[in-house]
């Protein structure tokens, strides 16, 4: 009965030896989904923004892309008619593109950039001061990750992957139904030949052979694979240091995983070693939403009239939390959450404790990224710096 949601003890438990029944006493007070479960409260005032870049009404919008750079953008909703400029952080000018000189334009990391001209054709890549790498010969390429981007192209009749380097020079061979981003010199591949999951170095070696039925980016060194076993984690050389085994699982963060290792059992948190640290739920159900650090379980729970009802659980590394605790844990960007402030109706910026460290004197705060975020005060944009990445 306790895995539907009743606190039970053997007192409450009634035995019928002439009828040979057992009867239950369930209080209805006990079905408690969020008992004694912290509320984040926010606190504090903050310190004044430090901006990177001023306000300004210059553009009718700013992109943060990441890396420390940003699109500087006008007429947003007319391609032919839109203007872009690539920014640094400090808002200064490295490339600019008039009315009609692009169609389009995408970041992909590491300094480069893709240039459409014409309905969403790929032309070129270029880098930050608008100067051509190389032509796009294939018919997709994808961001650069530790200085190589998978690109796509059709062989004898199907879709083939490979990884180009930053001058467009074939490196790995396309010879994969997919490839992912390298992460700590690794990328996962779908073979051409077994259809399955492996694991390459940056020369298209196989360091983890391509037999698993999925196989997640490496993270802390280690891979969440599937076999028909179940999940379990290789390192880098593509050893299976912890045995498939579980029926869920997600990723490494900070040396630490959720796994569950049996339908409807209960979460735990393991190690690199595959040991157990603590029990995080007693009973799973439907998982979403999980992040590195939190995790949402959607259990089936029976009340006490006899129907079903779905509630929605929230944890982090160390057990429940509350919705709203969840919440800002899962809104988090390199440890600071954008919050509306009851009193002024502007945005500010806190961190996990709902300690408020940017001061609340925006209309629009997005995401951090890379030690930046775009903020806006009535028509200027600016970008502001994360205090906490800050020396």
């Amino acid at each position: 009965m306790n895995q539907y949601g009743y606190q039970l003890t053997d007192a409450d438990f009634h035995w019928n030896s002439a009828k040979q029944e057992v009867a239950v006493t369930v209080p209805e007070n006990q079905i408690i989904y969020e008992e004694n479960l912290k509320t984040p409260v926010i606190s504090g005032e903050g310190q004044a923004p430090v901006y990177a870049m001023v306000l300004t009404d210059t553009y009718d919008k700013i992109v943060n892309l990441g890396d420390g750079y940003f699109f500087g953008i006008n007429d947003m909703k007319d391609h032919f008619k839109r203007t872009y400029d690539i920014l640094d952080s400090s808002g200064k000018v490295k490339s600019h593109f008039a009315p009609g000189e692009i169609f389009e334009m995408r970041y992909l990391g590491e300094g480069m950039f893709c240039v459409y001209t014409e309905k969403w054709e790929q032309e070129y890549v270029m880098d930050e001061n608008g100067q051509k790498q190389f032509d796009v010969v294939y018919d997709s390429i994808n961001d650069f990750q530790e200085g190589l981007a998978c690109v796509r192209d059709e062989k004898d009749g199907q879709t083939v992957e490979g990884y180009v380097d930053a001058n467009g020079t074939l490196q790995i061979p396309l010879q994969f139904v997919s490839g992912g981003y390298f992460s700590e010199e690794r990328a996962v591949v779908r073979d051409l030949e077994t259809r399955k999951y492996g694991v390459i170095d940056k020369k298209g070696n196989y360091v983890a052979e391509p037999k698993y039925k999925s196989c997640k980016s490496f993270q802390d060194g280690m891979a969440l694979v599937q076999t028909e076993q179940g999940y379990g984690y290789i390192n880098l050389q593509g050893e299976e240091v912890i045995a498939p085994q579980y029926v869920w699982a997600s990723n490494f963060s900070d040396g630490t995983a959720f796994v569950q290792e049996e339908e409807n059992g209960p979460v735990w948190l393991i190690n690199t070693k595959g040991e157990k640290v603590r029990k995080i739920a007693d009973q799973s159900g439907e998982f979403y939403g999980n992040c590195a650090d939190c995790l949402h379980i959607s259990q089936f729970v029976m009340l006490p009239s006899g129907e079903g009802d779905r509630v929605d659980r929230y944890y982090d590394k160390n057990g429940e939390v509350s919705m709203e605790q969840d919440k800002l844990l899962f809104s988090l960007s390199e440890g600071l959450c954008s919050v509306l402030d009851e009193k002024t109706q502007k945005y500010g910026y806190v961190d996990k404790t709902g300690k408020m460290v940017i001061s609340p004197v925006f209309d629009e705060a997005e995401r951090f990224q890379d030690g930046y975020a775009v903020v806006k005060v009535q028509d200027q944009y600016g970008i502001v710096k994360n205090p906490l990445l800050q020396k």
